[in-house]
């Protein structure tokens, strides 16, 4: 179907996909807070899907890359992550990571594969001197399969220094008192 343009989205709605029949394919929650923060307007910016096979959510969206023109139409989309494959339970990539909105590593995604349902989880990163840096979940109950991302931003919204830093996950399982703990270690840089 072609259109003439796309409305512009307000702050807060819901985007809907329909089929030549009518039946829905998919839609998305939107508001303007899934853009990255750092972005000195959203205007013309485009929320890429990290994972194609991924979930409608927002956390599986990213602000495209200034480098491509903030919009990938036809192209594969700049943020664009491949799920990891293997059957470890929680891995962290890249590692190294630089938000610098080049489309290049602009930020970095903890996925993670549960042996069983049921789980409720914490999720925080703290610098390299133990410090709270962001929560990107807490006790938040999680399906067995799935990722989390963070993108440089500390928890008042400004980007974080450069550094190493620690992410540590806190998995509970209420109906047993099960408590499991992992850490895993990333680099924010920037590029010269």
């Amino acid at each position: 179907m072609q259109l003439p343009g796309f409305p512009t989205f307000p702050e807060v709605g819901t985007a809907l996909l329909f089929d030549g029949r009518g039946q829905e394919i998919d839609r998305l929650a939107y508001s303007k807070s899934l853009h990255l923060i750092l972005l000195a307007t959203q205007d013309g910016v485009s929320l890429e899907r990290i994972r194609a096979s991924g979930p409608s959510l927002g956390s599986n969206f990213h602000s495209a890359a200034a480098t491509v023109g903030y919009a990938t139409p036809g192209r594969p989309n700049s943020q664009a992550q491949d799920a990891p494959g293997g059957n470890q339970e929680l891995t962290i990539e890249p590692e190294v990571f630089t938000p610098d909105d080049d489309g290049q590593q602009d930020f970095t995604t903890l996925s993670y594969r549960l042996d069983q349902p049921g789980y409720a989880a914490s999720v925080t990163v703290y610098d390299a001197l133990g410090r709270l840096t962001r929560r990107l979940v807490r006790n938040e109950t999680l399906p067995t399969t799935g990722f989390l991302q963070w993108d440089g931003i500390d928890d008042k919204g400004h980007k974080a220094a450069v550094g190493y830093y620690v992410v540590l996950i806190e998995l509970f399982r209420p109906s047993s008192g099960e408590k499991r703990e992992f850490k895993k270690t990333v680099v924010l840089g920037a590029r010269f």
